[in-house]
């Protein structure tokens, strides 16, 4: 009896698995045929559009201007550090005042002693420019350079003085100090001041002794000016004034001050550079 009591129990089971997998299957069957439809609806991926070739540049060349025969003539002679006397001759003649001024910078550049005439006409010339650069080319020349740029102190342009000033200090000459310490209450205060900065170069106390009289100027670009030569002299003769510029208001006054009593090396003062470090003011 018991077995007859199994079997049937085991034939339900399997007659029932049998059916839960049929309806399984329909299941699949029904939810592929639903999304068949979506599937083909769907749009296709688009194939990979094509790389846009570039647009062709256009080379455009550079128009090259030719050099001037006479600029290619200066370089030459910049180059050589020689003259030619006929060429320089004809460029001083030009009509371009390019071409002047080009050539009053080539012979500060070269300094040859027999160009000095030439040099001396481009600086009375008609162009501005070029008597600024004849007066700067001035320097070149040493003790006939001087009288040049001297005489360029005259000039009614600012530029053209301020070279001239500028050649004097580096040329140094001593015979310029008495000219210089004359004209320097009729400059303007920028023009006196770059002469008060380029004293040191002179190496005397005589320009150490124009310096002293602007240190305490009221007008503090000289006052800076002087106090900078005094300081980049280092000579005693500016020693005093070195020492009361310690005071100064301005701290580029003072510091150059400190730099030149530094150099001079006077133990007296120490005390005194010790004392500003300690309270710069």
């Amino acid at each position: 009896m018991a077995r007859r009591a199994i079997r049937p129990t085991f034939l339900l089971f399997a007659e029932s698995s049998r059916g839960d997998r049929t309806r399984g299957g329909f299941l699949l069957l029904a939810l592929l045929l639903a999304v068949l439809p979506a599937c083909r609806s769907a749009p296709s991926p688009e194939a990979p559009r094509p790389v846009p070739e570039p647009e062709p540049v256009e080379v455009v060349e550079a128009a090259i201007e030719p050099v001037a025969p006479e600029v290619v003539e200066l370089l030459r002679m910049e180059d050589s550090r020689t003259l030619d006397d006929s060429a320089v001759a004809e460029l001083a003649v030009s009509v371009s005042a390019a071409v002047r001024l080009k050539l009053a910078r080539a012979l500060g550049r070269i300094g040859d002693p027999a160009a000095f005439t030439v040099l001396d006409g481009l600086a009375r010339d008609a162009d501005p420019e070029v008597r600024r650069e004849a007066a700067w080319a001035a320097r070149a020349f040493e003790a006939r350079g001087a009288s040049l740029a001297t005489a360029a102190l005259d000039d009614t342009i600012p530029s053209v003085v301020e070279a001239a000033l500028r050649s004097l200090a580096q040329i140094g000459d001593l015979a310029s100090i008495p000219e210089l310490a004359s004209r320097v209450e009729r400059l303007s205060p920028e023009l006196a001041a770059v002469l008060l900065t380029d004293l040191f170069r002179f190496e005397s106390d005589a320009a150490v002794d124009l310096a002293r009289r602007f240190s305490e100027s009221s007008d503090r670009r000289l006052r800076e000016a002087a106090v900078y030569a005094l300081g980049r002299a280092a000579r005693e003769a500016g020693r005093p004034a070195l020492l009361a510029a310690l005071g100064d208001p301005s701290t580029w006054a003072r510091s150059w001050a400190v730099r030149g009593l530094g150099r001079i090396g006077d133990p007296g003062d120490l005390e005194a550079v010790l004392q500003l470090i300690e309270d710069p003011g």
